[in-house]
């Protein structure tokens, strides 16, 4: 009975530990993907696709790792505005402009139903449709292009 008590403790302080360091790499790679949306603020741009896709991955690992964390999801709808500023992958179409707006939506829902007294996260949501809008308004003006 001892010994059964003994395992079962030492299971659940394994369980805890696993649960605590999957935490813990998740909001690292929450932080990696701010670290670069702090560096394309103080470009005002993104240069390459590569590094907002290195950024989506990094939220997507974080929001596997921690389902739950609401912050995830705000920076992910954040990812999603930056979307349009990208250099070498322009959005060029309506059709593509709408499908990012609705995936950046998705995340920024999600966040709002984890907690929805926050009012950060409207303003995300009030700039992503802003951006799309603007976007959408910029390809009709140049004919398909942003």
């Amino acid at each position: 009975m001892l010994l059964t008590l003994k395992y079962l403790c030492a299971l659940l302080f394994v369980t805890l530990a696993v649960w605590v360091t999957a935490l813990g790499f998740a909001n690292f790679f929450s932080y990696q993907a701010e670290k670069k949306e702090r560096q394309w603020i103080r470009a005002d741009i993104i240069e390459e696709k590569a590094s907002w896709d290195k950024a989506h991955s990094y939220l997507t690992t974080a929001m596997t790792l921690d389902p739950y964390n609401p912050n995830h999801s705000e920076i992910m709808g954040r990812i999603y505005v930056w979307r349009y500023y990208i250099n070498d992958a322009p959005v060029t179409s309506i059709e593509e402009a709408e499908k990012i707006l609705t995936e950046g939506l998705a995340y920024v829902n999600r966040s709002i139903k984890m907690r929805p007294a926050w009012f950060a996260i409207y303003s995300v949501e009030r700039g992503l449709k802003y951006t799309a809008e603007s976007a959408s308004a910029k390809i009709i003006e140049n004919n398909g292009s942003l």
